[in-house]
C-alpha cells in the first residue's frame, strides 16, 4: 500500500505541474528573456515535502528506518535535477542570440551575433507526452561563415523562445532548413 501510494502521488504532482507553463518570456533592455519561472520550483517544494512525510510514515508507522533514509535521500537527487531550473535560458536581441545550460552541458553555452550565422538547421524533436499529446521541442544547429557549427540541443526554454529566433532569421534573410524528428518506432 505505501508503494501504490507513494507513486501514485509522484505521479499526480508530475500531472499537476503539466497543466501550468515552466517558462517565463521578459523583455528587458531591447533583449528577449526566456527562462524557468516559479512553477518548477514550487512543485520540486511539494516533491520534497512528500518525499520528507513519507520518510516519517515509514519510520514511524512501518518502523522501517531504511525506507525512511531512502525517501529522505531522493530530496538531494531532485534538488541536483533541478539545476537546469537555475541555469538554463535563452536571451534574443536584435544583436544576437545567448544560450545557456546546466553543468555539465556547459558545450551548449554560447554568445553568436547574427552577423555571423551562415545558415541555420532548425529541428523539431517530438517528445512523448506524459499526460498530453506528444509534442515537439525546438533545437538549432547555427552554421557560423567561418565553417563552425553552434548546437542548441532541443530543450523547453529554446522551444519558448523559437518563435523570436525564427523572426530575426526570417528578417535577416538567413536560410533555415527545418527538420522533423519522430519518435523512433519500435
Amino acid at each position: 500500500m505505501f508503494r501504490f501510494t507513494y507513486a501514485f502521488v509522484l505521479i499526480f504532482l508530475l500531472w499537476l505541474q503539466s497543466l501550468f507553463t515552466d517558462t517565463v518570456h521578459t523583455f528587458e533592455n531591447g533583449s528577449h528573456r526566456f527562462h524557468y519561472n516559479l512553477v518548477p520550483w514550487f512543485f520540486l517544494g511539494l516533491i520534497c515535502l512528500t518525499q520528507a512525510v513519507f520518510a516519517e510514515i515509514a519510520r514511524r508507522f512501518m518502523k522501517d528506518k531504511w525506507l525512511g533514509i531512502l525517501c529522505l535521500l531522493f530530496i538531494p537527487l531532485f534538488g541536483f535535477l533541478s539545476l537546469k531550473h537555475v541555469y538554463e535560458r535563452t536571451e534574443v536581441s536584435e544583436s544576437g542570440i545567448s544560450h545557456r545550460r546546466e553543468p555539465p552541458h556547459t558545450r551548449y553555452n554560447v554568445d553568436i551575433v547574427w552577423d555571423d550565422i551562415q545558415s541555420a538547421v532548425k529541428y523539431e524533436t517530438e517528445q512523448a507526452g506524459l499526460f498530453a499529446p506528444n509534442f515537439y521541442n525546438v533545437g538549432y544547429v547555427f552554421t557560423l561563415k567561418n565553417g563552425k557549427d553552434h548546437e542548441l540541443p532541443s530543450n523547453t526554454v529554446l522551444t519558448a523562445a523559437h518563435e523570436e529566433v525564427d523572426r530575426i532569421l526570417k528578417m535577416r534573410n538567413i536560410p533555415v532548413t527545418n527538420q522533423r524528428i519522430p519518435i523512433p518506432q519500435n
